[in-house]
């Protein structure tokens, strides 16, 4: 299936400039899954903090936006994009998630991006980093740059898919590595991006690498997120 670039992101109506249609819109906002003031993860329940980082909060990052669930058509779109070749569908999904945190005061005065890096085996594979290229539509629409070297990943592990939520941060662990423009990220205020938040076991070994390194605060970025049961 190959989705159009003007359609929504959500139900997949035709002829809206913005990444979702006004119902869509409107649908999410007066949701009954509301989001986790921490992670962003979306919890059905009416809590500001999820019972997962109530107990484990994610480390080095402040807070974490996402645009919408990982499901239904937004799900089916982002897949398309990441998993087969749709590279183009960078630009509708990263405007979206620029305008998600275009006035939210957390992501005021940030100085440059830092995408989740891929191991060199799978961008051999994919032929591009889904993460960047988000990033750098990201960059584009707030006016920001974007580091693309900060980071590296230097083991190519197993599919997060395949773990449950603590197994995914033993599998990770190690997996991430500063790279040659790490420096560039000392005393910033940095906006990680990644294309699906799940776990936050991604974000926070990233964020980790970037705090030690001395980046002055971490936010997060990401285009979906998992529905939690909690």
């Amino acid at each position: 299936m190959i989705y159009p670039f003007n359609a929504c992101l959500i139900c997949g109506k035709k002829h809206v400039s913005n990444g979702i249609c006004t119902d869509c819109k409107e649908k999410l906002a007066h949701s009954s899954v509301h989001k986790c003031e921490k992670c962003g993860g979306f919890i059905v329940k009416e809590e500001a903090v999820c019972s997962w980082c109530q107990i484990e909060r994610l480390h080095y990052i402040k807070e974490v936006e996402t645009v919408a669930p990982y499901e239904g058509e937004y799900r089916r779109y982002i897949l398309q994009y990441k998993f087969r070749c749709k590279r183009g569908l960078a630009r509708p999904i990263g405007r979206l998630m620029a305008e998600q945190i275009k006035n939210k005061p957390a992501f005021s005065n940030i100085d440059a991006i830092v995408a989740v890096p891929i191991h060199p085996e799978r961008l051999a594979e994919r032929g591009y980093n889904q993460s960047l290229l988000l990033a750098k539509t990201v960059g584009q629409e707030l006016d920001l740059p974007v580091i693309t070297k900060a980071l590296i990943r230097g083991i190519n592990s197993n599919s997060q898919s395949q773990f449950g939520r603590k197994e995914r941060f033993k599998n990770i662990k190690g997996a991430f590595g500063v790279g040659p423009q790490i420096d560039q990220i000392r005393g910033k205020k940095i906006l990680l991006v990644d294309d699906i938040f799940t776990t936050g076991a991604t974000m926070s070994n990233c964020a980790k690498l970037l705090s030690e390194a001395g980046a002055k605060e971490i936010i997060g970025l990401t285009a979906a997120g998992a529905k939690l049961p909690f």
